[in-house]
């Protein structure tokens, strides 16, 4: 299991690996950056299918799919932003991809 959004990456954490047969790609922002942070924008610049994109810098959470890549923000356990809530998300990598994101009110 991987538990992303309980602390700050920085543009040198990303990270691309093949973790159980799955294609997974981490990083902070979206590539090429771009104001609406929704990670579609990171499929660019990949010659290879990706099955997941981990994405963050927006503290929004986001869970999609563009095509056949699972586009994932675990949110913010620090920063609710514009969200009612503070979150972080948890990536379950088995025989297929779960996500699930935990919301709380409370820091403490």
């Amino acid at each position: 299991m991987w538990q992303c959004g309980r602390g700050g990456y920085q543009a040198s954490d990303a990270r691309k690996e093949d973790y159980r047969g799955w294609r997974l790609y981490h990083w902070n922002y979206t590539r090429p950056w771009r104001e609406k942070n929704d990670g579609k924008a990171s499929l660019e610049g990949f010659e290879e299918p990706l099955d997941c994109i981990i994405f963050g810098h927006s503290h929004i959470p986001y869970v999609r799919f563009a095509s056949k890549t699972l586009l994932f923000n675990p949110g913010s356990a620090t920063s609710k932003r514009k969200m009612p809530y503070y979150s972080f998300g948890v990536l379950t990598v088995g025989e297929e991809l779960k996500t699930e994101h935990i919301f709380y009110e409370n820091k403490e």
